[in-house]
């Protein structure tokens, strides 16, 4: 079965994730976040973020419109373990 190319194994964030999960996870689970602020964080560009959603790779969205895009804490939290998981399985198979 081949992998997809369209979906990045890893990001560049990835090694920064539990830095960003310790700064993050102070608050409600439910603190919006808009794509700026988000992109801020994960130190990348509002295009990823959107290139993100539409390949489905990215952090879970909420949509308030058709163009009202927000991310909730908890999901930007659960997103960036599920990388940490990612990464540290990525480094056993070496």
């Amino acid at each position: 079965m081949a992998i997809s190319t369209d979906i990045p194994q890893n990001h560049h964030f990835d090694r920064h994730a539990a830095a960003i999960i310790g700064i993050l996870s102070e608050g409600d689970p439910l603190d919006p976040f808009t794509p700026e602020q988000v992109a801020a964080y994960l130190h990348r560009s509002e295009s990823w973020l959107t290139v993100a959603r539409s390949k489905g790779y990215g952090p879970r969205f909420v949509k308030f419109g058709p163009h009202m895009v927000m991310y909730l804490r908890g999901d930007l939290v659960a997103y960036l373990r599920s990388r940490v998981k990612h990464r540290k399985t990525v480094q056993r198979k070496r």
